[in-house]
């Protein structure tokens, strides 16, 4: 397992009753999604967030947070992750998730994408 369980705990206790609010377990972790999209997601013992390019700066630089690495020198593109204490205390880190959250509300709407299946078939 790849989060830790109080962590979800706390976390789900917040993040759920906001509107539109579901969670999901992806990639080993629990993902927290608006309308299907992932705005936070739980990594062992941090949270990992969207944030806009001038709030992700500020906490990298003002709060102990860091770009979320995907491999040797990458991170992967607006996500940040903030450590949480042990035993996990959310309060420090729920107003970066509000912010990924509303963040991720005023995106555009993602283009849905077209199965593949039956394209070029002449399959219905």
């Amino acid at each position: 397992m790849a989060y830790s369980l109080e962590l979800k705990d706390q976390l789900d206790l917040h993040l759920l009753p906001w509107p539109r609010v579901t969670s999901k377990e992806m990639f080993g972790s629990i993902c927290y999604l608006y309308q299907n999209r992932m705005f936070a997601f739980i990594r062992d013992d941090s949270l990992v967030t969207k944030l806009p390019l001038a709030d992700r700066e500020r906490a990298i630089r003002d709060h102990g947070a860091t770009d979320f690495p995907i491999g040797a020198g990458r991170s992967f593109g607006q996500w940040t992750r903030f450590q949480v204490a042990n035993p996990p205390k959310v309060d420090d880190v729920i107003p970066w998730i509000e912010m990924g959250y509303s963040y991720v509300k005023s995106l555009p709407p993602s283009r849905a994408k077209r199965s593949k299946r039956g394209r070029g078939t002449g399959d219905k």
